[in-house]
C-alpha cells in the first residue's frame, strides 16, 4: 500500500494493536521497516483517535510506533475516525492537544 503510491494516507497503520489476542506482537523490527518505506513514500500515517477516548484510551498509532515514525523524520495527519457526530468535537480536541503537547508534525495530505 505505502510503496504503491496510490494512496494518500495510511490508517491504522497498527491495527493489530486493536486486537487483545495481536496486541503487542509487532515488533520494533516491523515498526523500522514501516517507517522506512513511509519516509520515502508520499503517503503519510494517521494519527487516530477512534478508540483514544473509550476502550484503550491510547492513539494509533501506538507510542513506540509514533516515536520511531518520528524518528525517520515522518509527518502524520490527524483523523478523529468519528462516526456519530458527537464524537468529532472531542475526538478534534483530543488530537490537537496530543499535537500541541507532543510537537508531533502534522501535514494535510495532498488532494487527488
Amino acid at each position: 500500500m505505502i510503496d504503491s503510491g496510490l494512496f494518500d494516507i495510511v490508517a491504522h497503520p497498527d491495527l493489530v494493536e486493536r486486537n487483545p489476542h495481536l496486541r503487542g506482537r509487532a515488533s520494533t523490527e516491523h515498526y523500522e521497516r514501516v517507517a522506512d518505506a513511509l519516509a520515502n513514500a508520499r503517503a503519510v500515517p494517521e494519527l487516530n483517535a477512534g478508540r483514544a477516548l473509550r476502550e484503550t484510551g491510547q492513539l494509533h498509532p501506538t507510542t513506540e510506533f509514533v516515536a520511531v515514525l518520528r524518528e525517520h523524520g515522518v509527518a502524520f495527519t490527524i483523523g478523529t475516525d468519528s462516526h456519530h457526530p458527537g464524537e468529532y468535537a472531542p475526538r478534534m480536541e483530543f488530537l490537537r492537544s496530543v499535537r500541541d503537547d507532543t510537537g508531533v508534525p502534522t501535514v494535510t495530505p495532498p488532494s487527488l
